[in-house]
């Protein structure tokens, strides 16, 4: 068996909690209970269904894709995949800091067309784009300069 990171093993749930807070922050009160919560009846909001599904086929992209890149280096370098995996965090977190004191996001159209792909597209569809970024940036602020939505629809 070979030894995992635990901070590589719970990115599924970071995710999914990442996302669902986004939602909470993305709706006003109203919206929130129309479309994320079950009513007294128990029906289930068929945009939270939607949501749900979307969250997991983006959980299950972003492990696919760092399984078969981290499976690809691998084979080529012959490095341990615990190993590889805990470079890739390392690499992640420098990059994140990095961005963090960059330029990248005073750049408005750059950054519009990375939160385009990096957010939940049925929740900019459903709130729209410049709603969503303002009221996530008025709960969060200054926060929001680094993706913590690198997790997310990418």
């Amino acid at each position: 068996m070979t030894p995992t990171n635990t901070r590589q093993c719970n990115k599924g749930g970071v995710t999914s909690s990442s996302l669902e807070v986004l939602a909470a922050l993305s709706f006003n009160d109203a919206e929130f209970i129309e479309h994320m919560c079950v009513d007294a009846n128990g029906k289930v909001p068929s945009f939270y269904e939607a949501y749900v599904k979307q969250v997991q086929e983006i959980i299950q992209r972003n492990a696919r894709l760092e399984f078969e890149a981290l499976w690809r280096e691998h084979e080529e370098t012959m490095i341990p995949r615990s190993v590889l995996s805990d470079t890739l965090s390392v690499a992640i977190t420098t990059l994140d800091e990095q961005l963090q004191t960059s330029e990248l996001w005073d750049d408005q159209k750059l950054r519009t067309s990375i939160l385009k792909d990096a957010l939940p597209g049925l929740l900019i569809e459903k709130v729209g784009l410049d709603t969503l970024l303002e009221r996530v940036s008025a709960c969060l602020g200054p926060m929001m300069r680094t993706t913590d939505f690198d997790d997310l629809d990418s």
